[in-house]
């Protein structure tokens, strides 16, 4: 049976789709059970992180036009990568020893900036400039692009389980409300890499 096609599929510009499919090529391949049957309108999108692997994978299998948010630093100068990445992800999230956590985070500041802008990456912010990933987000779901977020708070490590959620994507359905009159569809994505599984739900 063919898979439904979705009325706005995640289109890339040539060289990041290039990209795309070498990693689609070399990744495990994932089982995509999408309870929408490929009706999934524009909204948003809330993904566990899994490490470094849920975003990838999200970013490989979910059909619909969408811009991710993630740390601002990810956007920024080669440095601001590289600190963000040595000592917030592989050091406080992913609890790595500092040898392998200098050495990912040189090969990744170098290689991340072409990947992060080919994904179209929304810098999400801790303070009030999350002002602006707001503004930039409505920009994109008027254009019928989804927002993707990964709410979990990952300060003390990715889990399993959830515990505990940031609210940035409350704001951004409530703004969107207040300024389009249009309550947003939320899909709750799990991705699960022990077996190579993504569900996306139906909308709430």
């Amino acid at each position: 049976m063919t898979k439904p096609t979705p009325a706005h599929p995640n289109k890339r510009k040539p060289f990041f789709t290039f990209i795309r499919r070498i990693l689609r090529a070399i990744k495990p391949k994932c089982r995509l059970t999408d309870l929408t049957q490929g009706q999934g309108t524009p909204g948003i999108f809330l993904s566990n992180h899994s490490a470094a692997t849920g975003p990838l994978m999200v970013e490989l299998n979910l059909p619909y036009a969408h811009h991710p948010w993630g740390a601002y630093q990810m956007n920024g100068s080669i440095r601001e990568r590289f600190r963000y990445l040595y000592h917030i992800f592989f050091r406080q999230k992913k609890k790595m020893k500092k040898v392998p956590a200098f050495l990912l985070s040189c090969l990744s500041s170098c290689l991340s900036k072409g990947i992060y802008k080919g994904m179209g990456l929304i810098s999400s912010y801790p303070d009030l400039r999350l002002l602006r990933t707001l503004e930039a987000s409505i920009k994109c779901l008027d254009k019928n692009e989804s927002i993707v977020i990964y709410p979990e708070d990952s300060s003390d490590g990715y889990k399993e389980q959830i515990e505990r959620f940031h609210g940035g994507f409350c704001l951004l359905s409530s703004l969107y409300y207040a300024r389009r009159g249009v309550d947003l569809p939320v899909y709750s994505m799990y991705y699960s890499e022990r077996h190579h599984r993504m569900v996306i739900s139906r909308p709430s």
